[in-house]
């Protein structure tokens, strides 16, 4: 599946290029005048400080609304397991429930006891 991404996506490019790898999608970038008659769907990005996470679908136009570069990725999943689905028309709103995503080390001495 082809996805022509155009909008607020300059900094979230690289990512958006190693995820579709994993996930089965090929990306192409472009201004949004550009003819997207190529592509499967064409997502319109936007970048609004502090909104919630949109994401909508209606045909072949998809809109992704974020505040921060790791929300977008949140919506990018989002919107990528509702075309698995086969969703031809969706709405979702989502409020951020973090800030950053990263490793969590358990530190914790397991069952070691104190004598």
């Amino acid at each position: 599946m082809k996805l022509c991404f155009c909008g607020d996506v300059t900094n979230c490019m690289e990512g958006i290029e190693i995820l579709s790898k994993d996930f089965d999608f090929i990306p192409s970038f472009c201004d949004c005048n550009c003819d997207a008659t190529s592509c499967d769907v064409s997502v319109n990005v936007r970048q609004v400080k502090g909104s919630d996470i949109y994401v909508s679908k209606k045909g072949s136009d998809a809109t992704i609304q974020y505040s921060e570069k790791i929300h977008f990725f949140r919506a990018l999943g989002v919107l990528l397991e509702q075309l698995k689905k086969g969703s031809d028309s969706f709405e979702i709103t989502e409020e951020p429930q973090f800030t950053m995503n990263g490793p969590m080390f358990d530190v914790s001495q397991g069952n070691a006891v104190i004598n």
